[in-house]
């Protein structure tokens, strides 16, 4: 029988037309690394996601040149990088287990260094955000992971993510014109309850600082009374804890 996860690297393996400075990668890394770089859960030998009921979001690997040093780190934890370690720690401290969780991100490639052939930034983010049949292959990827997991609770991990998804239902349109995630809080939009982002699926979604930046960001965080660290963790909270 296939699995959830190979029917998820399957569809991936369809897809040749990336744009320029964006490369493929499809499940290259075992062991803990968000997917579509590896399993993008704990404890993947069934290669199920659907009996994890959290679904942690994040934007995209940043360049290949880091993603494939993965590659020479022969012990997994060895992979477990400082962003993957404060993130791990939010969730403990928000009282979930990683192994609830499927982690994903929203595009599906590694950025290519300037060395690769592409040396203004700009046009690299200029073609992402361009080239429609790229994004809407992630958009159909995406949706078919939310129809198979079906997940409660969706963290998303920064506002390039938050805008990604603002086009799967009316209700995140908002997202889509924030800023920064202190605009998120201002305006009160930094949980959203049970949007109906596919027939089978309403999540209440969480906007959370994104690990690699949080060190920078999270004094910001406001969520009623909670400042900080502990706002974050009071979302993830009220998220996990509602029915």
């Amino acid at each position: 029988m296939t699995s959830e996860l190979e029917i998820l690297f399957s569809e991936i393996r369809k897809f040749n037309a990336y744009p320029a400075g964006i490369e493929r990668i499809c499940g290259d890394v075992p062991g803990n690394i968000f997917f579509p770089g590896g399993p993008g859960i704990f404890n993947a030998e069934n290669g199920m996601i659907s009996n994890r009921e959290i679904m942690v979001v994040g934007p995209q690997f940043d360049s290949n040149l880091n993603f494939n040093k993965l590659h020479g780190w022969q012990e997994h934890w060895l992979r477990m990088t400082p962003p993957w370690h404060t993130l791990l720690l939010l969730l403990v401290n928000g009282g979930v287990d990683p192994e609830r969780c499927f982690f994903t991100n929203v595009i599906l490639g590694t950025k290519l260094r300037p060395e690769s052939g592409i040396r203004n930034r700009k046009k690299r983010k200029f073609d992402v955000n361009t080239k429609k049949y790229f994004m809407e292959h992630c958009r159909s990827l995406f949706r078919l992971e939310l129809e198979i997991q079906k997940p409660k609770v969706i963290l998303v991990l920064g506002v390039v993510a938050a805008k990604f998804l603002c086009s799967f239902h009316p209700r995140l349109y908002e997202w889509s014109v924030i800023r920064t995630i202190k605009e998120a809080d201002q305006q009160v939009l930094s949980v959203m309850e049970s949007v109906p982002l596919t027939e089978n699926s309403s999540p209440t979604l969480v906007l959370l600082v994104n690990p690699v930046g949080r060190h920078a960001n999270i004094a910001r965080r406001r969520f009623g009374e909670y400042r900080g660290n502990e706002a974050e963790v009071k979302m993830i909270v009220s998220a996990v804890s509602s029915p």
